[in-house]
């Protein structure tokens, strides 16, 4: 799609259907006119755009086209905002097509929208890019390079005064320190996320309260700061007008949080409370319940009740199918291997690695290779065990990504003493101190 003067626009479309300028005249319009709209040398006012259209649309309405005033008036900028909403239209497209990867497309349309954007001063879209290049990093798992991304983004948005758009980048950039495990950070803009609403009165700022709740509540599980997940939970639950799955996911988390803290009694009466409202649970929440109940039977010794637990959490996720992540497939294998139930943490491994790969996840992908090393390595099967962190050695170098490197030679180092070869043993022991 050419950009064009409004001028070159009428008179593309008059020698499209082979018309002279004397025939888009008529009395309010003179063939002197037309020539000097053509030119430039007279502006277009909406009551001459829309007489032109009319005549122009005599011999368009049988082509199935309708030109219409407005489109006349289209100044260059307001064209090159339109091309720049279809390339973002394509790029969120390719984004959402999870079986294929686009980054070559991606990148090629990134660079003619920047450009159009830079050319004609568009700011508010500029934002709109930069925003998508963050979103597009995130699924690439290039989580440095998305934080850069959406901190251009917000460069562009604090000037417009949008307030929801301001906290939509800091929520996002909270989600990025988050995966980087640079969880004080991670808090910090999540906190800002819910400022920004606050301090200017908006209408989403129970919702983005709710949200950033939770993230602290996820942020402390992970960081094994259970008392602050409980503190969190109980904030979460006197926010005004909560949505129940909301209550649900952090009561879960609740459940977690008191079974970590040897509060068993507790724990087992939230998770019988929240089977209670099974009717209320999504599918995913009581696979999630149900491996928390696990967990707590491992925790009080109750082997064979654990296993049934961790075998409905399973049987829930095959119910789910595709939606189901490959990460929350990692933790049932990790569960099934508590119990000492190899072989089934091994084929719930082979489920999790085809998710990951069928929707280029490469951090989990990576999980994976690591966590069946370890399940061969707990059978002695040095060789196999072997195999698996040299894929996920060669992943990091084929992507360019840094995952957990202290852990994957951690666990090289113990492979290869367990094997009785120091001289090996010791190199990656070096390499873990570089990291």
């Amino acid at each position: 799609m050419e950009i064009m003067s409004i001028g070159e626009k009428i008179k593309m479309l008059r020698k499209k259907v082979g018309l002279r300028q004397d025939e888009l005249t008529d009395d309010l319009i003179t063939r002197s006119l037309v020539s000097m709209l053509e030119s430039g040398k007279r502006n277009l006012n909406k009551k001459t755009a829309a007489i032109i259209a009319s005549k122009l649309n005599v011999y368009y309405e049988t082509l199935g086209q309708e030109i219409t005033a407005e489109y006349l008036l289209e100044s260059k900028e307001i064209q090159a905002s339109k091309m720049i909403d279809g390339y973002i239209e394509e790029m969120y497209q390719l984004l959402y097509d999870k079986k294929n990867n686009h980054e070559r497309r991606v990148n090629e349309v990134l660079l003619k929208a920047k450009k159009l954007a830079t050319t004609w001063g568009l700011e508010n879209k500029l934002s709109e890019i930069y925003f998508f290049e963050g979103e597009y990093d995130c699924e690439l798992e290039k989580y440095n390079r998305a934080i850069m991304s959406f901190f251009n983004a917000l460069e562009h948005r604090l000037e417009s005064k949008e307030y929801e758009s301001i906290s939509e980048v800091f929520m996002n950039l909270s989600k990025c320190y988050a995966e980087l495990e640079q969880f004080q950070e991670a808090i910090e803009y999540s906190q800002k996320a819910v400022d920004v609403l606050l301090k200017n009165d908006t209408t989403s700022s129970n919702e983005i309260e709710t949200m950033h709740l939770l993230n602290l509540i996820v942020y402390y599980t992970k960081t094994k700061q259970f008392d602050a997940v409980l503190s969190s939970t109980s904030a979460l639950k006197n926010v005004g007008n909560v949505s129940q799955s909301a209550v649900l996911k952090a009561t879960i988390y609740e459940a977690n949080a008191s079974r970590n803290i040897k509060n068993y009694e507790k724990t087992q009466r939230i998770y019988e409370k929240l089977l209670n409202k099974e009717h209320k649970l999504d599918l995913e929440m009581l696979a999630r319940i149900y491996l928390g109940k696990s967990q707590l039977f491992v925790s009080i010794a109750e082997t064979q009740k654990a296993l049934e637990s961790c075998n409905e959490s399973f049987r829930i996720t095959e119910k789910i199918g595709d939606a189901v992540s490959s990460k929350f497939l990692l933790e049932i294998a990790k569960q099934y291997f508590e119990l000492g139930k190899f072989e089934i943490a091994l084929d719930v491994l082979g489920v999790a690695q085809k998710k990951a790969e069928e929707h280029y996840k490469l951090k989990e992908q990576f999980e994976v290779f690591i966590f069946r090393a370890e399940v061969f390595k707990k059978q002695n099967d040095f060789s196999k065990a072997e195999t698996y962190l040299l894929q996920a050695e060669k992943m990091t170098s084929e992507e360019n990504i840094k995952f957990n490197l202290t852990r994957l030679y951690s666990l090289y180092s113990e492979l290869h003493f367990e094997m009785g070869n120091m001289d090996k043993c010791m190199l990656y022991l070096k390499k873990i101190r570089k990291c």
